[in-house]
């Protein structure tokens, strides 16, 4: 107790020796250095309040699906820490450089830990920094290779609190040498000078460490980056045809952009750290080089902390519309700041165009009058509508209007990001918007749109005929499904790829379903367009139904297929349970499947086409891959009415080592372990014939098949009848498909022919895994 009572007077007999240095040692301190400071903290300080600003933004719209992703949840977290990093290095460079409270202070504080804290944060700050950038770096290679990929997804959906602590973190684990090494003291030398004494060994320590830092860092953010960048300009090689880029492509390249920014940053990181190993190593006496090193810091410390919110503000037409109310964003953008009409506005978001100044000028004139038409020709109930809409809302929505009221839907798609988490009533007003012009447009077919949301059937029940048929649609769950039997010009479809994109990134449907729909070149193009780099966290069903006019059908249906991507069909077969793929052909030519892209096909459960072309080869390998799959399960394939070519029948190859293709009589054998399966060919010479295929599984000895209910949806149309039947006294269940109606090939999970054990076979498992855990228990006992 005496011991605490003396430690207390003797650290308040300290506090007031400090406090009497304060007032006695102020005005004999070095002079401060105003014109080394006036202009740095100027410039800290309007950048200190973009930052926040900024960040005001970010956390206002923090549930929106462009600010809720991973890289705005890092920009949040990385400009917490940017701020806090610039604020703690100007205070203590006045402490200990400037001394504005006098050497003797700089020594009374050897007493406590201060010299330490303001070493150790200097470095904690630079490695969550370091943290921040390579964690974006890695998001944008997966965002841009892997847009359709679970662990995007997964970054996304991560809580900004988690990965503020994991940030807050992280840095700690790798500077836990720190707390080991000899104290940091500050020191008088001959000529009375005061300055901040480090030990030679954590010098030369901490100058390796951080060079290993900065340089691991710095090469995998740059091989990180300059694959994104040769992704990105493949993507803007395909959407040159287009007249206007992909907006989502433009948003990829501006956030790409704001994270190469950083990595400049670092490389001017890692040449000074790099220049201080080598200072360090080479003048182990001589400090000379090392303290001019020290003295230009602050360069890229100022480049790390204040290089985000610049590089956001200059690549982001967005961020600088939503910051013009400030005298930041009038300093950025002029130009928006005074825009207050709707034909204003309108030259607001063509400023952000690529297109030169008099186009500019004239498109805006053009897109003004184009407006004052609009607002004449559309029905007294849109106008209504529009005129009861936020101020911001209306003007997008008659900027993105056109002369057909066909761009209403892409308006309303940006806007709903906005309305959605501000004015609820709004968003009801602009769905009510988006299906009146529908209806004047199509008619009764406008109902068919009636499938997002409860309240719009109250929004139609006054003014709408249709009002008693959208009534049947209030319980329906919201985007959950989007059907059109639409059969217009291309424009048409690009909007209605753009609104299914929308649904599926804002609303979190499950299904989106192309029906009826022409798909043609633009169908492609819009497609790829739409759907390339897109943060995917939904699985999307695809349907292709080829329309039955053959006139504008550019492609066959391979074609169009292997025009999607091929990665894409693949990664979706692989991910969804039951996947399957419709094409079919308005004209009489039939699917011919190459090899290389057989592998592809034969994923899916079921591949309905009118008409097919394969081969022997293929059928074989397109079974085994199914066999694979389902070695140690249940299995059922179906393959009906394929044409094929008779003259590969007698060249099977070997696809695999372990199966072995005998051709004999006409009668194809695979064999593979312990299923076969025979293929009965009926061949014509020179003509094609039609392949009947009879699938058997073939039990384990000593036990009794026992098969499922069978499920009559091996695909969507009902042309196809299944029938199986079970073999009494054998050991071998046959399910048999018979060919009525179009020509298909199928692979169906949905049929199972399930050759599993009986209830003593569970009793047998269950009994087997509850010993293995006694016995496991027994061993931790005995250890």
């Amino acid at each position: 107790m005496n011991h605490v009572i003396l430690s207390f007077i003797r650290d308040l007999t300290i506090s007031r020796r400090i406090v009497r240095l304060w007032s006695m040692e102020f005005t004999q301190s070095m002079p401060f250095r105003v014109s080394y400071w006036a202009p740095l903290c100027t410039f800290a300080l309007v950048s200190i309040a973009l930052y926040v600003r900024l960040l005001f933004l970010i956390y206002k719209r923090r549930r929106t699906q462009q600010y809720s992703s991973f890289f705005y949840k890092m920009f949040f977290i990385g400009g917490l820490f940017d701020i806090l990093s610039v604020i703690w290095y100007i205070l203590a460079q006045w402490v200990y450089v400037d001394q504005i409270f006098g050497s003797s202070f700089l020594l009374t504080i050897n007493y406590d830990n201060i010299p330490n804290m303001c070493y150790y944060y200097v470095y904690y700050f630079l490695y969550a920094q370091i943290f921040i950038i390579l964690l974006v770096s890695a998001n944008r290679l997966v965002a841009i290779h892997f847009p359709l990929s679970r662990l995007l997804s997964s970054c996304d959906s991560f809580p900004i609190l988690f990965l503020f602590l994991f940030t807050l973190l992280f840095p700690i684990l790798i500077t836990l040498h720190f707390f080991w090494q000899p104290p940091i003291e500050f020191r008088a030398n001959a000529a009375g000078a005061v300055g901040r004494w480090v030990h030679p060994d954590t010098t030369k320590a901490n100058a390796i460490h951080a060079m290993c830092v900065v340089v691991l860092s710095t090469i995998f953010s740059a091989l990180c980056y300059l694959s994104v960048m040769r992704k990105l300009a493949q993507l803007n090689s395909k959407n040159k045809t287009d007249r206007n880029h992909s907006r989502k492509w433009r948003q990829e390249l501006s956030i790409t952009i704001v994270g190469f920014a950083t990595f400049l940053a670092l490389c001017s990181a890692t040449a000074y750290f790099s220049a201080s190993y080598v200072a360090v190593m080479n003048n182990n006496n001589n400090s000379t080089l090392l303290e001019t090193l020290r003295s230009l810091n602050i360069i890229h410390y100022f480049a790390m902390a204040f290089v985000n919110p610049w590089a956001l503000l200059v690549t982001s037409a967005t961020m600088r519309k939503r910051s013009n109310n400030s005298l930041l964003g009038s300093i950025v953008d002029s130009a928006a700041r005074k825009n207050a009409s709707y034909s204003a506005n309108a030259d607001e978001a063509l400023v952000n165009s690529h297109a030169p100044p008099s186009d500019r000028r004239k498109l805006s004139r053009d897109n003004s009058q184009r407006s004052h038409d609009l607002h004449l020709q559309l029905p007294d109930i849109v106008k209504d509508y529009i005129s009861r809409l936020p101020e911001d809302c209306a003007r997008e929505i008659f900027k993105c209007l056109n002369i057909h009221h066909l761009d209403v839907l892409k308006c309303t798609s940006q806007r709903l990001h906005y309305l959605s988490s501000v004015f609820r009533n709004s968003v009801q007003k602009a769905n009510a918007i988006e299906l009146e012009v529908f209806k004047t447009i199509n008619g009764d077919r406008f109902v068919d749109l009636v499938r997002e949301a409860p309240f719009l059937s109250e929004c139609f029940m006054h003014e709408s005929s249709g009002a008693s048929q959208m009534i049947e649609y209030d319980r329906v769950k919201p985007y959950d499904l989007w059907m059109l039997d639409y059969k217009a010009s291309n424009a048409d479809m690009s909007l209605i790829i753009r609104r299914a994109a929308f649904l599926m990134s804002r609303y979190r449907c499950d299904v989106v379903r192309f029906t009826s729909v022409l798909i043609d070149d633009n169908f492609v193009t819009e497609f790829s367009r739409v759907w390339q780099g897109k943060s995917m966290k939904r699985l999307l069903m695809l349907n292709l139904l080829l329309s039955a006019k053959p006139t504008v059908l550019h492609l066959d249906a391979r074609a169009i297929i292997k025009e999607i991507d091929e990665p894409f069909l693949r990664s979706y077969a692989q991910a969804v349970t039951g996947p399957q793929l419709f094409a079919r052909s308005p004209t009489k030519k039939p699917f011919t499947v190459s090899e290389s892209f057989s592998t592809i096909l034969s994923s899916f459960d079921s591949l309905v086409m009118d008409r097919l072309q394969v081969g022997a080869d293929w059928i074989m390998s397109a079974i085994l891959n199914r066999l694979k799959r389902r070695r140690s399960g249940s299995i059922s394939c179906a393959i009906t009415s394929v044409i094929y070519r008779p003259e590969i029948v007698d060249r099977v190859e070997s696809v695999d080592s372990d199966v072995e293709y005998v051709s004999f009589e006409g009668r194809c054998v695979l064999r593979l372990k312990d299923t076969e399966f025979y293929a009965d060919i009926k061949t014509t010479e020179g003509k094609p014939c039609r392949l009947h295929v009879n699938f058997s599984i073939r039990a384990k000895e000593n036990v009794t098949p026992r098969q499922e209910a069978p499920i009559s949806d091996i695909d969507v149309s009902d042309a196809i009848a299944h029938r199986c039947a079970e073999y009494p006294g054998k050991d071998t269940q046959f399910c048999n498909v018979h060919d009525i109606g179009p020509a298909r090939i199928g692979f169906a999970r949905s049929i199972k022919v399930d050759t599993s054990t009986g209830s003593g076979s569970r009793v047998s498992k269950i009994f087997l895994i509850i010993s293995t855990i006694i016995a496991s228990l027994m061993r931790y006992a005995n250890t």
